[in-house]
């Protein structure tokens, strides 16, 4: 015969909250692969490795990679706005889309 223990209270608020996540994001954070990565950490110190580097990574994000990406992505989007402006398909408002956009990527 196997005896079971019941989910501690702390445990119980956990699993709500997960489902919950779930529920309004769409999205399992258990299947994230920072959350694998921590369930299999052994010690301590495994677990603040990780940390170590996430803030790592954030720090490089945080300090202008981010500015690359950004350009990097919109570039196309600029690039069609552009050519609908100019060729007259949208006439006057999309060319004032695309001086405002422009104007404010000044500021990135």
């Amino acid at each position: 015969m196997s005896t079971t223990t019941p989910p501690s209270p702390l445990q119980s608020v956990f699993s709500a909250a997960l489902i919950e996540y779930k529920k309004q994001t769409g999205k399992d954070i258990i299947e994230h692969p920072l959350s694998t990565r921590l369930v299999n950490c052994k010690s301590a110190d495994d677990v603040l490795a990780v940390f170590q580097e996430q803030a790592q990574a954030f720090e490089h994000f945080r300090k202008g990679d981010w500015k690359v990406q950004l350009m990097r992505r919109l570039k196309p989007v600029v690039h069609v706005v552009l050519a609908l402006s100019t060729s007259g398909v949208l006439g006057e408002g999309l060319g004032l889309v695309c001086r405002i956009i422009l104007y404010n990527l000044r500021f990135l």
